[in-house]
């Protein structure tokens, strides 16, 4: 199975949970029978057609992208020359901006709260290894260690025992 038919399939198992389909096709290419296969799939879901490589010799059946994909916005791009990644970012605000695609909060709200408990853990770390090249003592590099540990758990739902800790501190010998 080629890689193209593989994507096809995979791209397939998820376009009935999106709510939204970036559906990216190449316009120096003719219309494949996966290209038209993906376009049935999508003609009748919200999606952005963007039709890339524009900056080479089109070869795409644009009519028919035209009357298959008719509700859908059709953006002419070259992402290699940057043409059209303006009109992509404003499309893709106003589709979520106006509410035309439905945004399950709670996960959002979990999204970001882990993107900063994260940031928060990255900040530990760089902090311990700091501590550690200031040649600080131990119990400062633990605090950050642990912090970083207890926010990296907040993530993943795991937390690490103390005992845990404990041992790592007690038997291996950091900054050294």
């Amino acid at each position: 199975m080629s890689l193209k038919k593989i994507g096809v399939e995979k791209s397939k198992a998820y376009f009935n949970q999106a709510d939204l389909i970036i559906f990216m096709l190449n316009a120096s290419e003719k219309l494949s029978e996966e290209d038209h296969q993906l376009m049935a799939l999508v003609k009748d879901k919200p999606a952005i057609i963007i039709l890339n490589k524009t900056d080479l010799e089109m070869q795409i059946e644009i009519d028919e992208i035209k009357s298959i994909l008719s509700h859908q916005k059709i953006i002419y791009a070259s992402v290699q020359n940057e043409i059209g990644l303006d009109e992509i970012e404003n499309e893709l605000s106003d589709i979520v901006y106006k509410g035309n695609v439905e945004i399950n909060q709670e996960e959002m709200m979990s999204n970001t709260r882990h993107i900063h408990l994260t940031h928060l853990a990255l900040n530990n770390a760089k902090d311990a290894l700091k501590a550690s090249e200031n040649h600080m003592p131990y119990d400062f590099i633990e605090v950050d260690i642990k912090d970083c540990i207890q926010h990296l758990g907040h993530v993943t739902g795991e937390s690490v025992e103390e005992d845990l800790m404990t041992t790592i501190f007690s038997n291996f010998c950091l900054g050294k």
